[in-house]
C-alpha cells in the first residue's frame, strides 16, 4: 500500500440477538422486524 492512500473503511450492519442468533437453519430471519426502508434483502 502506498503511504498516501487511506485504508478502506468496512461497515457491517448485522441483525443479531443477544445470544448470537442470526438466522435459522434454512436462512429464515422471521424473528427480525423487517423495516422496508432498510432494504435488508438487497445485500
Amino acid at each position: 500500500m502506498v503511504k498516501s492512500e487511506r485504508p478502506r473503511r468496512i461497515l457491517l450492519d448485522l441483525a443479531v440477538t443477544l445470544d448470537g442468533f442470526i438466522e435459522g437453519h434454512k436462512g429464515e430471519v422471521d424473528w427480525c422486524i423487517m423495516d422496508p426502508d432498510m432494504d435488508f434483502k438487497s445485500y
